[in-house]
């Protein structure tokens, strides 16, 4: 009867060698004879730019079956050795068992995970809930820094912000790059996109007041988005009216530089204006100003 294994799974980190043992190889309990050697049927694909040594020298598919033989021997002495790319790619084998009369009749497949040294503390990026004001009738751009960006992780900086939910209908509009942002959301705002100004948010004409609009969205590290949705709050502030002229009763006394004006308060009186009643005069006329 011939000898079993299972698939096997081994796990290194990135930059670091991976030496091989016989119980990597899930070897059965239950075959009749003991491990003799381990065939590698398919060596690690050569685009993976890692490598898989026998005693220094790499097994390809190109070796004979001799040459790709890993005896029980060799793992014992920890001859079998996996050296990962620089970029810390994974990868994976095929192999049979030998038992020292016949192989395997399946083929089994080894997998390698190179874990990358900033995954085991890459946490989600954070933010809070924000907000902006703008002018009536006056669009906001939004920079990077409205979003409050944080990031646990020292090397992670803001990549982009994805748009979740919208300005509720007659609250106004979003725009990216000058297109209104009306669907396919989340609409992702890349880092580059705030530099240059291109998230941009228009209210209604004549439209205003504190938390008028609002939308949602969250922050992205380049690797995961954050686990919360956020709030931007945008409040409008309201616009002087010019109603009867009131507000700028002021005029040119000779249409000067603007200087020289005659302000009306200047002379202790209210608008409207009064009539100021003088001392009849020797002709029995009044005079009014």
């Amino acid at each position: 009867m011939r000898p079993t294994a299972a698939d096997g799974s081994v796990t290194t980190m990135e930059d670091t060698d991976y030496t091989f043992t016989a119980a990597n190889f899930n070897y059965a309990a239950g075959n009749a004879n003991s491990l003799v050697s381990v065939i590698i049927t398919e060596a690690p694909a050569e685009d993976r730019r890692c490598e898989l040594l026998l005693e220094g020298s790499q097994i390809t598919d190109a070796l004979s079956i001799e040459l790709r033989t890993v005896s029980k021997a060799d793992l014992d002495a920890g001859k079998l050795t996996f050296i990962p790319s620089r970029d810390g790619n994974g990868t994976s084998f095929k192999f049979k068992v030998n038992d020292g009369t016949s192989d395997s009749a399946d083929e089994y497949t080894m997998t390698i995970t190179v874990t990358r040294m900033n995954e085991p503390t890459n946490t989600p990026p954070t933010a809070s809930n924000r907000s902006v004001t703008t002018d009536e009738d006056t669009e906001h751009t939004f920079a990077a820094t409205n979003f409050g960006y944080l990031d646990v992780d020292f090397f992670d900086v803001l990549v982009s912000v994805k748009i979740t939910g919208l300005p509720a209908s007659g609250k106004g509009e979003l725009t990216l790059d000058g297109t209104t942002i009306t669907a396919g959301l989340p609409r992702t705002v890349s880092a580059t996109d705030l530099t240059n100004g291109r998230l941009k948010y228009a209210p209604p004409s004549n439209a205003n007041g504190n938390g008028f609009a609002s939308f949602k969205f969250r922050v992205n590290d380049g690797t995961v988005d954050s686990t919360a949705e956020y709030t931007m709050t945008i409040n409008v502030t309201a616009g002087e009216r010019s109603g009867d002229g009131y507000a700028d009763d002021q005029r040119n006394r000779t249409g000067g530089s603007g200087t020289d004006r005659l302000d009306h308060r200047h002379y202790g009186f209210r608008r409207p204006a009064q009539q100021l009643h003088l001392p009849v005069d020797a002709g029995g006329l009044r005079r009014n100003v």
